[in-house]
């Protein structure tokens, strides 16, 4: 088949935002299904420390699980998602259960990745990734266990960017470990669909494996780790495993499915907890074979071909524990309250261990809160390209290579499964809000505290502000909106001069190939991600003259031919991005006397310009060039190494900073003649840093002045002479 597919990355424009010295990494990502918290070494001694047994559960063989967080950080307060459709979504999205189309498990071809979708396959492959997809998909296939058929072409791992694929494309239909079948796709180097998705037999594809899912899973990433090891692109493999979800006898269909535990009292196990612990140990076998391949890609046993010391290794589960017998025995959701299908603690945190030999401090736990909707744009830094604008989930790259800082993530947001769950819950650093489905009763709880969420603080008068808030917030971040609400990408298609504004400067981006749908707005509104790009080869302006909001807003030049495009705003009026504005490469954006607002940040990046006089409802961040006349900060300004403040100085601060001011990089001045100093560059709650202008000193106008440092301002000091 002499197909290409390029074309999936068609219209996937990327902006660079970041760049490593050192190669990027391999990132090899295992994910279980319906592993709780509780059940790794790691977890198991915090829970052990809030009064839970944990005798039985430390009997679970698991060396090569237990040895990645020996030699990697375990999150502690890592999040997934209640059930296990809405997880691989939010992963591969990097949007909540509130924006993203595939929000709930749906038997049906409905709730799916979409075409428009900007995932994490698509990223990883338009950087030079080689991607492989192995395990449990979920979508774009039919339930039949005999003769399965694709119903969603645009759903498949194929069209987000996966270049190698054994999957499940049913979530019903991987409630089975037995299928004879499994889709099989390939993806040459140049682009070549040499096996689009197709049904085969998996005994004819490895007739040595035992008939059991996952091992024909590992056997397919393993296959794919030795092909592209020592190639010329870095590799993305996720190993997506059926265990330890329902049903548990099937293990008994593989041969010596519990020799692994001869030497071990399990006196008090019944048969299904039996079961329970060799499947776990089962996937960590797996996980073992892929590390060694990894070790020795050719298994010749010389480790000179190795690339695990280049390889990022994750692991991670999609949900909590399912209350069934094997994790109540364990106490495999630790001290946490719940499981699968809530959106309690023991419902939504999940064991996240990463592993980076000579880059990860080895045996650290970190108590930084991150979500699965986090990986997205971790993988994305890495790899050294910008995530989606407005995504809600932030990198914590920071954390794993100690270079620059994590952003902090203002909420957490989830949506419960079953009619005798939470509606949703959000958490905003310790307290978490919840709302009951049947009821709507409140439950408010402070996890510093009460991590098992036994004191309900809702009817508590002290915190009834705090309740409010984030009620609000909930609301904001659509987790009471239509069932049908999803986030969209429209695509710009706007002249020279156009209005943002305007229905005919936007067009609906790829087909929605779904019965169901989110009817996608004329104009900009609160669901939209919307980007303002030159696709032209000479600059391009744009005007906004009327109010909008939307969930991420973006401006971007034309990154082939550095063509600028400029956007003006209107006197009074403003411009919302929710998560996040973002001016990008050789693009401008023009403030007077108007406001940009975001609950999260303004990025300003390299070779971007924001200038002009107005307000900045949020932090600003700044890598490029900010032309300051007269703005007003509402949170923080972070100057990187490579930004540029140039301000015009007079009797006022041509940049007012509520919050703190961290500074590096270079200030320029314009200063007015025949008046005396010192002028005022800018205040702000606290000056953190300085600019790196040499010698402290810094020439405008045929004059030279010393930068000086204040604790809640810079001035500049003329030197005489």
């Amino acid at each position: 088949m002499n197909i290409k597919i390029r074309s999936l990355l068609v219209g996937l424009m990327l902006t660079t935002a970041f760049a490593y010295a050192a190669p990027r990494p391999n990132i090899v990502y295992f994910f279980a299904d319906d592993m709780g918290w509780g059940t790794i070494r790691a977890n198991q001694k915090i829970a052990a420390a809030k009064g839970v047994d944990t005798t039985e559960i430390q009997k679970l063989i698991m060396p090569n699980i237990d040895s990645l967080s020996d030699r990697g950080l375990n999150f502690s307060h890592a999040y997934g998602n209640p059930v296990c459709s809405p997880s691989r979504a939010c992963q591969q999205t990097g949007f909540h259960q509130g924006h993203t189309w595939a929000d709930w498990n749906d038997k049906g071809p409905h709730k799916a990745m979409r075409t428009q979708d900007p995932t994490l396959g698509k990223l990883l492959a338009a950087t030079g990734y080689r991607n492989g997809m192995y395990g449990k998909w979920g979508y774009g296939g039919s339930l039949d266990p005999l003769n399965p058929v694709i119903v969603n072409p645009q759903t498949l791992p194929i069209a987000h960017g996966y270049h190698d694929c054994v999957v499940e494309l049913h979530h019903v239909r991987a409630h089975t470990f037995l299928q004879p079948s499994l889709w099989y796709s390939h993806v040459a180097p140049d682009g070549t669909v040499e096996l689009d998705t197709t049904l085969r037999m998996n005994k004819e594809v490895y007739p040595e494996e035992d008939l059991y899912a996952d091992n024909f899973y590992a056997a397919g990433a393993i296959d794919f780790i030795r092909a592209e090891a020592n190639g010329p692109s870095p590799f993305f493999v996720q190993l997506s495993f059926q265990i330890p979800h329902a049903p548990f006898d099937e293990i008994e269909t593989v041969p010596g499915w519990f020799d692994a535990y001869a030497e071990t009292d399990t006196a008090a196990w019944s048969r299904e907890v039996k079961q329970y612990a060799a499947m776990i140990t089962l996937m960590d076998t797996r996980i073992g074979e892929v590390i060694a391949t990894l070790r020795d890609p050719n298994g010749d046993g010389n480790e000179s071909d190795s690339v695990l010391e280049n390889t990022l290794l994750i692991f991670s589960s999609d949900n909590g524990g399912s209350g069934n017998e094997s994790v109540r025995f364990f106490n495999g959701n630790g001290h946490l309250n719940g499981y699968k299908g809530a959106v309690t603690e023991g419902g939504i945190r999940d064991p996240l261990v990463f592993c980076w030999d000579g880059v990860i401090p080895p045996g650290t736990t970190t108590d930084h809160k991150t979500c699965i909707t986090d990986i997205l744009p971790t993988f994305c830094e890495l790899a050294g390209v910008a995530a989606p604008v407005g995504v809600d989930g932030t990198s914590i790259a920071p954390l794993l290579t100690g270079k620059g800082e994590a952003r902090k993530r203002p909420v957490f947001c989830y949506e419960g499964y079953g009619k005798n769950t939470w509606r949703w819950s959000l958490v905003r650093d310790d307290m978490k809000l919840g709302k009951e489905q049947k009821t709507g009763k409140l439950h408010l709880y402070n996890l510093s505290m009460d991590e098992s969420e036994q004191n309900n603080l809702a009817e508590n008068p002290e915190y009834e502000e705090i309740m409010k808030e984030l009620l609000a917030i909930a609301l904001d971040e659509n987790l009471e909106a239509d069932k049908l609400y999803a986030n969209v990408f429209p695509t710009w298609i706007g002249g020279n001069g156009a209005d943002v504004n305007a229905a005919d400067s936007w067009k609906e981006t790829g087909k929605w190939d779904f019965d169901i749908k989110w009817p996608q707005s004329k104009t900009p509104d609160e669901s939209w991600n919307a980007r303002v790009v030159n696709a032209k080869n000479k600059k391009q302006t744009a005007h906004l003259d009327t109010s909008i909001k939307t969930l991420g807003f973006e401006v971007a030049g034309n990154s082939s031919s550095k063509a600028l495009m400029e956007l003006t705003l209107k006197p009074g009026i403003t411009l919302t991005g929710r998560n996040e504005i973002r001016l990008a490469p050789f693009s401008s954006l023009k403030l007077n006397g108007s406001t940009l607002s975001s609950v999260r940040w303004i990025d300003v990046f390299e070779q971007a310009t924001l200038q002009g006089t107005g307000r900045i409802n949020s932090s600003l961040y700044n890598a490029g060039l900010i032309q300051a006349k007269g703005m007003v900060v509402s949170g923080d300004y972070n100057q990187s190494a490579v930004g540029t403040l140039e301000v015009e100085v007079g009797n006022k601060a041509p940049l007012t900073v509520n919050g703190k001011a961290v500074l590096n990089g270079i200030l320029k001045c314009t200063t007015p003649s025949g008046k005396g100093t010192p002028f005022k560059v800018l205040s702000a709650a606290s000056i953190n840093g300085s600019f790196t202008n040499p010698n402290g000193l810094l020439r405008s106008g045929g004059q030279t002045f010393r930068i000086q440092y204040k604790a809640d301002k810079v001035i500049l000091e003329k030197i005489e002479g």
